[in-house]
């Protein structure tokens, strides 16, 4: 039968698994195995006269051991080489035993992502996005990699968010306006500016680093970094603030209810002083229950339903979830 069948037979998922205990049975002399022509298809049989101590087998095995190794050593090269801040090229022919000539090459993504016209003191937006990824990080404590951070922050409800109960952490969907993508740029542009670290092996488990910390607290004078520029990076803001411009184009494309465009200032108050009540109970900072350009946009939309609520700026559907119904009620003027 086919190596499928064999995995099926022995209740075991991973085919190439069951490929390789097969092929370590036939270089053993155990087993004899012959493929039908014009198939996937094997047949095979035991073989007489096979070693009862199995010392063929015994050696092969502690063969695969030793591979194991090598392949592990060769994927932290690589991920060593994916890690690499410095210039690509001069890893890649130090890896091979020559010597590079200079630090520099500038045509790799390192050597490009380090040219000093890139590297901006942080927008007040890009501020907020900052302090959110690396509040959610701190909270989230090492224990897990990139994507779950990231999805943690676009709020996910995926099966191991729920399982870690990680939906329940105070960031959770607090970047519900970004794409996962852009939400790992981010977090890219953050580690390479020594804010948080990515482990080396293949758990990849992130982590907060001291200047971090002080970059979250907006601590850290003289603050640069390369903010994500692709087509979807989190600093690409253009058609979302020509739709609320033009009142007519919500973050998402959806129709957006605005008032004047103006914010309220009765509202904003009211929304400010209700923002810093939350915070303070939830023991976290203002930002992350809401933005000031969020509440601003709320002032001046000023919705009445649940609906026009999530079509404002800053407004996912997470937080529409999380805190609906308590902003309608200041809006309403009854808190």
């Amino acid at each position: 039968c086919s190596v499928e069948e064999w995995a099926k037979r022995a209740k075991v998922k991973n085919d190439m698994e069951v490929r390789t205990i097969l092929g370590l049975l036939e270089r053993a002399k155990l087993i004899g195995r012959e493929i039908m022509p014009g198939t996937r298809t094997y047949t095979t049989r035991l073989l007489p006269n096979a070693d009862p101590d199995l010392a063929e087998l015994k050696r092969l095995a502690a063969g695969l051991g030793e591979k194991r190794e090598r392949d592990e050593r060769k994927l932290e090269t690589l991920l060593r080489f994916v890690d690499q801040q410095g210039c690509r090229q001069a890893f890649m022919l130090n890896y091979f035993g020559e010597l590079s000539h200079g630090h520099a090459c500038g045509n790799c993504d390192c050597c490009h992502s380090k040219v000093p016209a890139r590297l901006l003191p942080p927008a007040e937006e890009q501020w907020i996005v900052i302090q959110k990824v690396l509040s959610c990080v701190t909270r989230m404590q090492g224990r897990f990699d990139v994507t779950r951070v990231a999805q943690v922050l676009h709020g996910d409800r995926e099966a191991c968010v729920v399982r870690c109960e990680l939906d329940t952490l105070p960031t959770f969907g607090l970047l519900s306006d970004l794409t996962l993508q852009q939400i790992r740029d981010v977090i890219g542009e953050l580690r390479a500016e020594g804010c948080v670290a990515v482990g080396s092996d293949s758990r990849r488990l992130v982590s907060m680093l001291p200047k971090g910390r002080h970059v979250m607290f907006r601590k850290c004078e003289g603050f640069l970094i390369a903010w994500p520029t692709g087509k979807e990076s989190a600093g690409s803001r253009k058609l979302e603030n020509d739709g609320a411009k033009s009142g007519k184009v919500g973050a998402r494309g959806r129709s957006c209810a605005v008032g004047d465009g103006v914010p309220d200032r009765s509202i904003a108050t009211r929304l400010q002083t209700w923002v810093r009540q939350t915070a303070a109970e939830q023991k976290v900072e203002a930002f992350q229950v809401l933005s000031r350009q969020t509440v601003a946009a709320i002032a001046a939309a000023r919705p009445r339903t649940f609906e026009a609520l999530q079509s404002v700026k800053g407004m996912g559907p997470v937080k529409v979830q999380r805190y609906g119904r308590l902003i309608l009620d200041v809006l309403a003027g009854e808190t």
